[in-house]
């Protein structure tokens, strides 16, 4: 299912994002999923420690994702394939008042 409605202030709360809260499935061949995989990347690596990752279970169903693949992601996104997974919040660990 595609998202409907994306609370960017709120993602990863399982309460917002629907249809599935902190579970996303975004199709890289449609411009606007990319948008949001490109935000999603972003938003990861800025809060993301090495102990504590925010997006887990993740899964491309064009190829392999090698341990460096959001590094290389951020660099050049692909434009093919289906991205899937769950952005993972630690709700004591996040500023969510700095996501504003």
């Amino acid at each position: 299912r595609p998202l409907s409605v994306l609370d960017w202030r709120r993602w990863g709360d399982v309460a917002s994002n629907l249809p599935d809260g902190a579970k996303f499935k975004l199709n890289l061949s449609h411009h606007d999923e990319r948008q949001v995989a490109r935000f999603v990347l972003a938003l990861a690596r800025r809060e993301s420690r090495e102990d504590d990752p925010r997006l887990v279970d993740c899964k491309w169903s064009a190829g392999e994702m090698p341990g460096s693949w959001q590094d290389d992601w951020a660099a050049e996104l692909p434009t093919d394939g289906i991205l899937s997974g769950t952005y993972s919040i630690n709700e004591e660990a996040v500023d969510l008042g700095a996501r504003k």
